[in-house]
């Protein structure tokens, strides 16, 4: 018992650090976590898929259009109204279904490339590690593009000021730039207000920093160019493994199948409903109507 308790109040513990996704993107994520179809959603809208407001509508002419009497009437015009909007869901919105179901098998599996690979910070959604990760291999790449044009390009390497200050940024390390920050600042009239001379900016830092510059800043933008590439085959394995798990998931999860069952399911109901309907208002109105047949089935082996 004392072990069940301790492993409990670890798990407490553990999801305690987690606040759940921050981002946009990150909701948007772990709002399909629930999904399969949507055909047996408790509610009748399912929010980033249908409005409140034509579900409204919708039932609204329904009932007007059915004039219910009497709470068995009204229960069974909201199963019509409800079971027509279902159908209205499968014609008009196969598409998106199919795509959110890709979508939460993706993102299931974005979540584990990211655990397997230790990529996620504590209390960080999937989402939100993948979103962090995109923006770090854009900025990698970016700088690393920087320094091969000032090292195998032009002597003379025009830059906005913006990138430049990027890669400039790429040279420090430590205190270096408390150290030079001044006298750069009275060098070069940083941070200028046009485009940049790069080249002289870059060779000025690394002589103060470096005792062979020349070949320090040959083994700096390799390593640059080093990081940029494997953060670009780290998210290139993370969308090869959601990708491949998005293509399967129609067929692990036999959406297309289970969609076309629910039509039929819903399509017969419908009909018992409004049967059911119309000899209640039949009776209620004295109009004569026919019982309800029985068949008894028998096969012989």
């Amino acid at each position: 018992m004392s072990l069940l308790k301790s492993r409990s109040a670890t798990n407490r513990k553990n999801a305690a650090k987690s606040t759940g996704p921050k981002s946009a993107a990150g909701k948007q994520a772990v709002a399909l976590n629930g999904l399969a179809h949507g055909m047996r959603s408790i509610k009748p809208v399912i929010p980033w898929l249908e409005s409140e407001e034509d579900w409204i509508a919708h039932r609204n002419c329904f009932i007007a259009q059915i004039d219910p009497l009497g709470a068995l009437e009204m229960a069974l015009a909201e199963r019509i109204s409800l079971g027509y909007w279902r159908l209205g869901r499968l014609v008009e919105s196969e598409p998106l279904i199919l795509h959110a179901v890709r979508e939460k098998r993706r993102w299931r599996a974005i979540g584990n490339a990211l655990v397997s690979g230790n990529l996620r910070r504590v209390g960080e959604s999937a989402a939100d590690a993948y979103l962090r990760l995109r923006s770090e291999r854009d900025e990698k790449s970016a700088v690393a593009k920087l320094w091969t044009a000032m090292l195998e390009g032009p002597a003379k390497a025009l830059v906005d000021p913006s990138q430049a200050d990027r890669l400039i940024n790429s040279i420090f390390h430590g205190d270096t730039w408390n150290r030079v920050g001044e006298d750069f600042n009275e060098t070069f009239d940083w941070p200028p207000q046009r485009i940049s001379n790069l080249r002289p900016m870059v060779n000025w830092l690394a002589e103060q920093q470096f005792d062979e510059p020349d070949q320090a800043l040959s083994e700096l933008a390799a390593q640059v160019r080093q990081d940029a590439s494997a953060a670009e085959q780290a998210l290139a394995r993370i969308d090869d493994e959601a990708n491949q798990a998005a293509d399967l998931a129609l067929i692990e999860c036999d959406a297309v199948d289970k969609m076309l069952r629910y039509e039929t399911t819903i399509h017969r109901t419908l009909q018992k409903d409004l049967h059911e309907l119309q000899r209640l208002q039949g009776m209620r109105k004295g109009l004569p109507f026919a019982p309800p047949l029985a068949i008894d089935v028998t096969m012989d082996s």
